[in-house]
């Protein structure tokens, strides 16, 4: 077990750790959400453990309204065989519990370049917290949404292809 905050992870150890694929971790880099220290001149990444931990303990479980809205990946991470990220979420009480599945295409990343993580989980949780607002969850239901814009924010679709492939 690794017991040093300063210990460094390959980019595979901390994919695997955090569940997310590698193209995640270069993304977050770019976006200083998980930084990498480059350590030769072909420029792997390698990733502090306790910058690891830390991200690892920043997605957990919110409470709103008497709902739970537990992460269920580690923020947006990308489509392990397509183009594109997805977050999930299960949202419960005691008498609901709901999935919620909330995908980017890869190119509209490329279109609105100036979109970070965050702000995809900012409107993905808004709009959660609008369907408990509104009372639209239902019992073991699948909610599937798909990222427009900015100004749009997520899109509710009704079977997605990228949500009945078993990858998912």
């Amino acid at each position: 077990m690794i017991k040093d905050l300063n210990s460094l992870l390959s980019l595979q150890e901390v994919s695997e750790l955090l569940g997310v694929h590698p193209e995640t971790l270069r993304r977050w880099d770019r976006e200083d959400k998980l930084s990498a220290i480059k350590v030769n001149e072909r420029g792997d990444r390698r990733y502090r453990y306790g910058d690891v931990m830390r991200i690892l303990g920043s997605y957990g479980t919110i409470e709103y309204k008497g709902f739970k809205i537990t992460h269920y990946s580690p923020g947006f991470e990308m489509f392990p065989d397509r183009f594109g990220s997805i977050a999930k979420f299960v949202v419960s009480n005691n008498l609901v519990v709901a999935g919620f599945a909330f995908a980017v295409a890869g190119l509209k990343l490329f279109a609105e370049p100036d979109v970070k993580s965050q702000d995809l989980e900012n409107l993905a949780l808004s709009k959660i917290k609008y369907f408990i607002n509104q009372k639209l969850i239902k019992n073991l239901k699948e909610y599937t949404f798909e990222f427009e814009s900015r100004e749009q924010g997520f899109i509710q679709i009704k079977n997605p292809d990228w949500w009945t492939k078993g990858s998912l």
